[in-house]
């Protein structure tokens, strides 16, 4: 499966606001800090944190730090062995999943901007910019999704402040995107369900973050939610990742349930971890950058974990300090004061639903119908992606024979 299914079928949204009819509508006449005039030009959720001169984490080292740092793209298994950190393999899990979900919405408007850009929207430029939501079918749909709807609000200084999108599958609803520009602050929500075969779930992801004049984020959090039953298991998580110049803090749980060849099993794992993120990109162009040049550093975290396996019971409650490039855990670092005073966050059960403007019947006929070229728009979105390998960090380091 492509990763365009993947992202269309996962990442489904509920409506953000009602078409109101064809009346062009315009925000109100007041000038934002940050110039965005063309969806093109749009802030994405994974666009690098710049140091006040506008460098990239590269150009901005700790002085006491990793070189390379694992990649979030290329990091697996293989990475990690007995005498790895604990902390550090739980924290590259919680940490490569938050920029997976923040590059979620990410996705979604790449796909309508390459869309745009080639024209198959077949909208003027006063058309597309109108104010109010367009409407339509596709035929090669990508992944679950057959029906969309895109708005995108411009004030009469022609400053963009809002984008709305919204899609559907089969006349259900399966989700929700919007982005708003306000001042020099981005703010990004989506909130989707999943549905396919033995799996189910919902998910909400929020970004908020400061923008300098170039468009590049100052400072950005990402929260991040899910709910998820598949082939009979059970999850539940969510976590809050502040990112940096060349630094993030990450504070998340999850919890669940699992059967594996006919024995169950429950888990608890609860973080809050402060460490070094070094990047790979020469530069910070949206077009061009990769969130699978992140890598991540040296690091420290405080984290409680209990797992249950048929008999077998492993909990774990300690700061622990790791070396970014080696894995191999640390004395102390220049992180280990934050971790230390950091606090693991209570474990929860997200309250992710659908209400309000969010409610979308799917019924608005489509102004026209869509045949995609799908190499193309994973050409121009592959840089959004970082795969799913998920590290099992007991059975390696804890558990290993």
């Amino acid at each position: 499966m492509s990763f365009i299914s993947i992202s269309f079928s996962i990442f489904a949204f509920s409506l953000f606001w009602s078409a109101c009819g064809g009346t062009s509508i315009t925000s109100p006449t007041t000038s934002i800090a940050v110039q965005v005039a063309t969806i093109d030009q749009l802030p994405r959720a994974t666009s690098p944190v710049v140091t006040a001169s506008g460098s990239l984490a590269k150009n901005a080292p700790l002085t006491k730090a990793a070189t390379t740092g694992l990649s979030l793209r290329s990091i697996g298994s293989s990475a990690f062995d007995v005498n790895s950190s604990i902390a550090m393999c739980r924290t590259a899990n919680a940490v490569k999943q938050a920029i997976n979900d923040a590059a979620l919405g990410d996705i979604l408007l790449c796909f309508v901007q390459t869309m745009a850009s080639s024209g198959l929207f077949g909208l003027s430029d006063a058309q597309f910019y109108d104010g109010v939501f367009h409407t339509f079918a596709l035929t090669s749909a990508a992944g679950l999704i057959d029906h969309f709807r895109v708005k995108v609000l411009r004030n009469t200084l022609g400053q963009i402040t809002d984008f709305t999108m919204q899609t559907c599958a089969n006349g259900t609803l399966t989700g929700f995107l919007s982005q708003t520009i306000q001042s020099n602050t981005m703010t990004m929500h989506s909130e989707g369900s999943v549905a396919a075969e033995n799996i189910a779930g919902t998910y909400q992801i929020d970004v908020r973050g400061e923008l300098n004049t170039n468009r590049l984020y100052t400072s950005k959090t990402v929260l991040t939610g899910s709910v998820l039953n598949f082939f009979g298991n059970t999850y539940r998580g969510e976590q809050v990742f502040v990112q940096g110049a060349n630094t993030y803090t990450l504070s998340g749980y999850e919890a669940g349930a699992y059967t594996f060849n006919g024995f169950s099993g429950n888990f608890e794992n609860q973080l809050y971890a402060s460490g070094q993120l070094i990047d790979g990109n020469v530069s910070p162009s949206a077009s061009t950058y990769d969130i699978g040049l992140l890598a991540l550093g040296d690091g420290a975290a405080t984290t409680i974990l209990s797992n249950t396996f048929d008999t077998e019971q492993f909990t774990f409650n300690d700061v622990q300090s790791w070396n970014g490039d080696t894995t191999a855990i640390v004395a102390s670092n220049e992180h280990t004061s934050a971790a230390q005073s950091g606090t693991p966050p209570n474990i929860s059960i997200p309250n992710i639903q659908f209400t309000g403007d969010e409610v979308y019947d799917c019924s608005a006929i489509p102004e026209a119908t869509l045949t995609l070229d799908v190499t193309a728009i994973e050409n121009a979105c592959a840089h959004l992606t970082l795969g799913h390998q998920w590290i099992d960090c007991w059975n390696i380091i804890e558990n290993a024979p």
